[in-house]
């Protein structure tokens, strides 16, 4: 397997992770002055590009990776500070942040539950809320994709520590296979998902597509089904936050219902 880094040069803490990377970890820029490579580490390219990485549809013709993992920002009205990482993709109609109405990339579960348990025990002395997050913004590409992030402000976008962490992360999981394991969906819950977390945590089971609480009312039998084909590996359960769903729930249980999707074992979580 091998993985493409993609670093924006307009993003503060992905310029961090970079410098870090470079610094820490012997990535050096090669002729064209847009990739970095360490012979150490043959399967992992970082490719520094000059847009946002939520606009940056179409990577998949210029990347050597089987796998995009993008290093960014996390901004919210929080100053708590925080490391997240999910899968880029829209529920709704709503492409402000890039990405395609009603269309989500393909989320490599097992990678994700790496990356998330590798960070969880590099930020153990480091204050932050460490989390995943549900399905949201651009871009929308065709190979399967993350985001792992630092938040959520100017000040820690440049925090040294946090960028260590990730970038440690990074050559932690990228470096050593990648086990199986069974995957869910989870549906409800908040945006920071605390659902997924608990199941990363505690059960032997990776996590696919998160619709938050939030974003319920934009699921659609079609969307659902995307749900389940844009996850890498094959969906086992779908996961029901039954406290998290709010006024949606009946309508989520018939939905499923219609679709046969309680075949997979949907199941009802509470926190």
């Amino acid at each position: 397997m091998k993985y493409s880094i993609i670093i924006s040069q307009k993003d503060t803490a992905g310029m961090n992770i970079l410098d870090t990377l470079i610094s820490e970890f012997g990535f050096r820029r090669v002729a064209d002055e847009i990739n970095y490579l360490n012979p150490e580490y043959p399967d992992i390219e970082i490719l520094s590009i000059d847009k946002d990485t939520i606009f940056a549809d179409g990577l998949d013709n210029i990347t050597l990776g089987d796998t995009i993992i993008f290093a960014t920002r996390h901004s919210c009205g929080s100053e708590k500070k925080s490391l997240c990482i999910h899968v880029p993709g829209n529920w709704s109609e709503n492409t402000e942040y890039g990405g395609k109405p009603h269309e989500l990339c393909t989320i490599p579960a097992d990678l994700e539950r790496k990356l998330y348990l590798n960070m969880v025990k590099n930020a153990q002395d480091f204050d932050a809320e460490v989390t995943v997050e549900a399905t949201h913004h651009g871009p929308k590409i065709n190979k399967p994709c993350l985001f792992i992030e630092i938040g959520n402000n100017e000040e820690q976008w440049r925090d040294k520590q946090a960028a260590k962490i990730i970038s440690k992360t990074l050559i932690d999981t990228l470096t050593q296979p990648i086990d199986l394991h069974p995957t869910v969906l989870v549906f409800g819950s908040g945006h920071y998902n605390q659902t997924a977390n608990k199941i990363l945590m505690k059960y032997n089971y990776s996590v696919g597509h998160i619709c938050p609480k939030y974003a319920l009312q934009y699921l659609t039998e079609n969307i659902v089904q995307k749900a389940i084909d844009h996850t890498l590996e094959p969906v086992e359960m779908i996961v029901l936050d039954w406290k998290g769903m709010g006024p949606e729930k009946t309508r989520i249980v018939d939905l499923l219902e219609k679709m046969n999707l309680l075949g997979l074992k949907s199941e009802v979580s509470s926190n």
